[in-house]
């Protein structure tokens, strides 16, 4: 099920369908299930105990699930899993899956001290609080990090899905999104669609994600959706899909960006003419 489909599915599903026929998606705990580093179905691991688990414990809970996060010291896994269902659903099974964090913190004895689990969609907002905590040091985004990402086409055009790619550059307190066409299928002066650079504080909102209806499990990727102050070459908003690492880059330059630690270093060019973009977005030159 695609970006727009999803979205479509769960409004109708939590605000219309609701109403009409007391269709709700169950929340069940008890039949919650998840997949081992082999893809296969199983209980979902433990919760590790603070005060009493210790890492090496965690690691034995989580192997196969743990993933890079940048710091040795919390150990950051990602397990996909379902705790809900849609009871009226007639194709597939109705779950609703999704990716979930489970970050743990030890003292200095290796015990654990502390356990932050979520969703994908809370992504944001957790990385922000273990940046004010201490735990996330500081990135240093005055050297530029590249990001890798995919273009939903039912937002940008009538493309095939992986006819397009989104590049994600952030530098300081902008981020320069291309919009481009890989391959040589096309001539290349139409490879290049749009840039821009767009400031932190012209970005509205930014929502990370990655439930989806079924079980997909070689399906990896974070939805990310981002909606600007104004409209820019590529739309007032965009949708793309990218890794987790990439994706925990971008809530950590969020939450870096949110609480003042990097500051706006660059103003935002101006143009006189009628026709040209809104002043907070700069053209930039096309992807090489």
């Amino acid at each position: 099920m695609n970006a727009r489909g999803l979205f479509c599915w769960l409004f109708l599903s939590l605000f219309v369908a609701p109403g009409l026929c007391g269709c709700h998606p169950v929340i069940d705990p008890a039949k919650a299930i998840a997949t081992n580093a082999d893809g296969k179905l199983i209980a979902p691991p433990a919760s590790p105990l603070v005060g009493t688990t210790t890492r090496q414990q965690v690691e034995q809970l989580y192997h196969g699930y743990r993933v890079d996060c940048g710091v040795p010291a919390l150990y950051w896994a990602r397990v996909y899993r379902s705790d809900s269902k849609f009871p009226l659903v007639r194709n597939g099974d109705g779950r609703l899956w999704g990716w979930f964090n489970v970050v743990t913190a030890f003292d200095s004895n290796g015990v654990t001290q502390s356990v932050n689990a979520f969703s994908d969609e809370k992504l944001i907002d957790e990385v922000a609080s273990m940046f004010s905590q201490g735990q996330l040091p500081a990135l240093d985004f005055a050297v530029p990090a590249k990001l890798e990402a995919e273009r939903d086409p039912i937002f940008a055009s009538s493309l095939r899905a992986d006819e397009l790619q989104v590049k994600v550059v952030i530098a300081g307190t902008n981020l320069t999104i291309s919009e481009t066409i890989p391959g040589k299928r096309i001539p290349q002066k139409q490879a290049h669609l749009a840039t821009v650079v767009v400031p932190r504080t012209h970005i509205r909102r930014i929502l990370i994600d990655s439930q989806q209806l079924d079980w997909r499990p070689s399906d990896r990727t974070l939805l990310v959706f981002m909606r600007f102050e104004r409209k820019t070459e590529l739309g007032s908003y965009l949708d793309f899909k990218m890794q987790f690492s990439d994706a925990l880059t971008l809530a950590r330059w969020v939450a870096q960006t949110s609480s003042g630690h990097l500051k706006d270093n660059q103003p935002p060019a101006r143009s006189n003419s009628a026709s040209a973009p809104h002043p907070s977005f700069k053209a930039a030159a096309p992807a090489q």
